[in-house]
């Protein structure tokens, strides 16, 4: 078993700038929910059902904020060229007429991308707040349903933010993939984008062999291992 960081308390996590909270805005995401007291709540919920939450510090470099800007002026842009206020205006069953709409102004299709990942994810954001209103399980038994859906939403959210919204980094895709890979229901980044932060749903009797499982997925490509945090 590779050596595993276990970290006391939660991952450095750098304040909320600015443009990152209009950016949460922008995407219809309650700022507070991509925080790690909001992680740690789900977490509260989920030990009940034998579940838990890998935290994975995954030292992506650090960002800048001229990131989340250009993915604000691109929103902005969208919604201009739409004729609208905002993209978050379209309703998950007209998104195909606004991705038909901008196409004729998108020839590298960037817009499109931004606006399919700001109206999937909302879509995602109710599902996910729907299971939690069901629950996950009592008596330290998971319902694997409930399990299962989630971590689908959590995988489908880490795919758009890599591919619609490409504010992912090499080190949260792999910590995603091997978590995934090594027995996690799901997992993605913490927040909207451009952060190292990734979190896993995890049976909670397999916490170390996944860690191990991401430890080893980081060395075999040469990459600084990852830190970890239980939520």
């Amino acid at each position: 078993m590779p050596d595993v960081e276990w970290l006391p308390q939660w991952p450095n996590i750098a304040d909320a700038t600015a443009a990152q909270t209009r950016l949460a805005e922008q995407l219809g995401t309650d700022p507070a929910l991509a925080t790690p007291q909001y992680v740690t709540q789900v977490a509260a919920q989920l030990a009940d059902a034998g579940l838990a939450i890998l935290v994975i510090d995954a030292h992506a470099p650090a960002t800048s904020e001229a990131q989340f800007e250009q993915r604000l002026a691109e929103c902005a842009k969208a919604a201009e060229l739409l004729g609208i206020p905002s993209v978050l205006a379209i309703p998950l069953d007209r998104l195909p007429d606004a991705l038909k709409a901008l196409e004729p102004h998108d020839r590298r299709g960037r817009l499109r991308r931004r606006v399919r990942h700001v109206v999937t994810e909302r879509a995602r954001s109710a599902a996910f707040a729907d299971l939690m209103q069901h629950g996950f399980g009592t008596g330290g038994k998971p319902d694997v349903e409930a399990a299962t859906l989630t971590g689908q939403l959590m995988d489908a959210s880490h795919r758009s933010v890599r591919d619609d919204f490409e504010a992912t980094a090499p080190q949260t895709d792999l910590a995603v993939a091997t978590a995934h890979g090594a027995g996690a229901y799901g997992a993605r980044m913490l927040g909207s984008g451009f952060g190292g932060i990734v979190f896993a749903l995890v049976p909670a009797d397999e916490v170390d062999s996944i860690a191990g499982a991401v430890v080893h997925g980081f060395a075999s490509v040469g990459l600084t291992p990852p830190a970890f945090y239980r939520a």
